[in-house]
């Protein structure tokens, strides 16, 4: 879909403000400038609100008015924003629309406030028609709720989407973009109709099978059902901390601003390094619990738990071997020797030498009688062979202190330093926080208050979230188990008739949809990953074949769907704590253009404030990289973007070959401190006007737009007008 205009009416300051879009394919940027207060944060809630209604607001928002502070109490006032867009269905028909999404808000006293929303109108625009009423439901499809950050996103919270907090945050968030943007819906659907098939038919069989076998499917069946509700409550609650962590950065980063109130400065900074301590320890941690994991799969934990039984198997072989059943590497030393012509002892086996040729014609014969032994005691030999090898490596490697006891304990000892660390950081936290709430000031109190009830929920669900992957793990393992049992059942007992053959079929097409889905899923993410990679290379302006270049490359792993950056020398970089804000910033806006491109979504992609923290190169190279036209095998797009005039600085010849829409933001409130000109009214509102980012009028122009190469439209005006 495609923006093509919004009219905002009471929302915050914008009383009644108008902006058009560019649907210009070859120009796809629309540029909306604006200083701080001057309504661009405003502005984009505005549109996420038109499309998703309370969800579109940032949490503290849903319950705050909406209105601006000026509004008198008790009046109650209509809060209205109309988009005009247009969508073209999977037919390629272009149809126009408009949203129009109202609400009545009646400001009480103090911050109290009343608000009855209004169900969204959506219209369909037919050219000599009219209008008609259609199904809001549509909404969803044309902007799916799940892709709300892809669609509308706040420059300051930007790197967060691939950075946060947890991993299973960060997976969480990717792999929900991930799926939701494939088109793969209707695969899913199927594989979870054929999952219900495929169930009721394997329990037809069983019953006709016999007891043995019902029971073992229902055992199967009880641990799939809990592994799915512990991977609900997983997802559900890493939602839940996904909203609150970003809930706490907002409030947080409000309590930073805060200055001059007594040692309020310092503790701010200390407990931003604790903050930071306090992440770095979590993921070590969730990367020490992998380790600890992972050593249940390596041979080491199975020569601990059967190393008994495998040196009585030891012994059998070497008993063959001492009478000569099976026959050691002969087979493949003696060819190795005839082919180098040289004998173990060092003797030539040239032909062409009388005695080499005796010896060759010797070994050769003695090749020929142990090729003839019996497959199984080749096989035997093999086996030999590799145990021998295999236990000699694995007993030197625990002399070493490298084994299954040494390296669990080692990591143990790890988990248990991190975690007496992460609890040490938790108390300097909350001690910090304390100091914090007793500076007297009523705002800091609030956030302080809200801050420490936030964590309190933040750390339980942080509590929760190992148990619940150990449970599923646990979970996961029986279900494989039950399901390996009830196959054997079921081949053991099976009958042949027409419910086993129903019950095959169904297994086949279930299976089939499911190996097909996950095949889908992850050429998606390799396409997705190679994307990514091209786009965050040449916005940091990294070349991976040149000595002295950090980044290497970006890729998705596909089984967790974690964002992976390489470095040199076959390092990986921890993108949270490792990588800058503006790389970050680089990052997460390469994924999110290259997951669009790839799934052929054609959506606007509505960035408020995008080069925070970001110049130079990167800064050039970052906005090329946003407005580029799309090429002929990538879909239309549209790109809007809140920039401030120091953000605008060093790319205006940029801006002026990509945008074909600019329009200026200000708020009255800025008269005279930064605005020139006054409005002649009293209470603070924001107004549009048509100045290009290299214009001002008197409705825009500030103080120090000399400083940024801004022209003031009628140069004769200004020189005579009172500043």
């Amino acid at each position: 879909m495609r923006l093509l205009a919004v009219r905002v009416q009471n929302f915050k300051l914008l009383n009644d403000v108008s902006l058009t879009f560019s649907t210009d394919r070859a120009k796809p940027l629309t540029v909306i400038r604006a200083e701080n207060g001057s309504g661009k944060t405003s502005m984009l809630y505005a549109l996420s609100w038109a499309f998703y209604g309370q969800d579109g607001l940032p949490d503290e928002a849903r319950t705050s008015r909406l209105l601006a502070t000026t509004c008198p109490a008790g009046v109650p006032v209509e809060i209205k924003v109309t988009v005009d867009f247009e969508h073209t269905d999977p037919d390629g028909i272009r149809s126009r629309y408009r949203l129009i999404r109202t609400a009545m808000e009646t400001p009480g006293m103090g911050d109290a406030v009343t608000r009855v929303p209004h169900p969204p109108r959506l219209l369909r625009i037919d050219p000599g028609k009219g209008e008609k009423h259609v199904d809001e439901s549509l909404i969803d499809r044309f902007l799916p709720r799940t892709l709300q950050s892809i669609f509308f996103t706040d420059g300051d919270h930007v790197e967060k989407f691939i950075t946060s907090t947890t991993t299973s945050q960060q997976q969480a968030q990717v792999h929900g973009a991930i799926r939701s943007l494939l088109s793969l819906d209707r695969l899913r659907q199927l594989a979870k109709d054929l999952d219900a098939i495929s169930s009721a038919a394997r329990k037809a069989a069983a019953k006709a099978e016999g007891a043995d076998v019902e029971s073992k499917l229902a055992a199967y069946e009880r641990a799939t059902v809990e592994v799915g509700r512990v991977q609900g409550e997983i997802e559900a609650k890493t939602e839940q901390l996904t909203v609150m962590t970003k809930q706490r950065e907002d409030w947080n980063g409000e309590l930073q601003d805060l200055r001059g109130l007594g040692d309020l400065e310092k503790i701010n900074a200390q407990l931003a390094e604790a903050d930071r301590e306090h992440k770095r320890l979590q993921q070590e941690i969730i990367t020490t619990r992998r380790t600890l994991r992972d050593l249940v799969s390596e041979t080491h934990f199975s020569w601990m738990m059967g190393h008994s039984v495998y040196e009585e198997g030891l012994k059998a072989l070497e008993g063959l071997s001492d009478q000569g059943i099976i026959p050691g590497t002969s087979l493949h030393v003696l060819q190795n020797r005839i082919e180098l012509k040289q004998c173990i002892c060092g003797e030539t086996l040239d032909m062409a030498d009388p005695e080499g040729k005796r010896r060759a014609e010797f070994m050769q014969n003695l090749l020929a009688q142990q090729q003839a032994l019996s497959e199984s005691s080749q096989r035997l030999t093999a086996i030999y062979h590799t145990a021998n090898h295999e236990v000699g490596r694995i007993k030197a490697e625990i002399a070493e202190g490298n084994g299954f006891h040494a390296r669990q304990g080692k990591h143990l000892e790890t988990l248990t330093n991190l975690r007496e660390l992460l609890l040490a950081v938790a108390a300097r936290r909350e001690r910090l926080s304390e100091d914090r709430e007793k500076i007297d000031d009523e705002r800091v109190k609030l956030l302080t208050s809200r801050l420490k009830k936030l964590d309190g929920q933040i750390r339980a669900i942080e509590l929760d979230l190992p148990s619940l992957q150990s449970s599923l793990d646990v979970w996961q393992k029986q279900a494989e188990d039950f399901d390996r049992a009830y196959r054997l059942a079921k081949d053991k007992a099976s009958k042949g008739d027409q419910t086993a053959m129903r019950r095959d079929i169904a297994d086949d097409l279930r299976a089939l949809v499911s190996n097909t889905l996950a095949r889908l899923e992850s050429e998606y993410v390799s396409k997705v990953a190679e994307r990514t990679s091209a786009m965050f290379l040449k916005i940091v302006g990294a070349n991976p074949s040149e000595e002295g270049n950090v980044f290497i490359g970006v890729r998705i792993d596909p089984t967790t769907y974690d964002i992976v950056v390489d470095a040199q020398g076959g390092k990986t970089l921890n993108h949270a704590f490792e990588i800058n804000g503006a790389s970050q910033r680089a990052l997460t806006l390469a994924f999110i253009w290259a997951l669009m491109e790839v799934s052929g979504t054609e959506a606007p992609r509505i960035i408020d404030t995008p080069l925070g923290m970001v110049a130079g190169g990167v800064k050039t190279r970052l906005i090329n990289a946003m407005t580029d036209s799309p090429g002929e095998d990538h879909p239309d797009f549209q790109v809007v973007l809140f920039l401030t005039r120091s953000e605008i600085r060093d790319i205006e010849e940029t801006l002026d070959r990509r945008a074909s829409v600019v329009t200026t933001l200000s708020c009255s409130k800025d008269f005279p401190t930064d605005l020139r000109f006054d409005w002649g009214i009293s209470s603070p509102v924001i107004r549009a006007c048509s100045c290009s980012h290299r214009q001002s009028c008197r409705v825009c122009a500030r103080k120090y737009d000399s400083d940024n190469g801004v022209v003031f439209r009628d140069a004769f005006e200004v020189s005579n007008a009172a500043v």
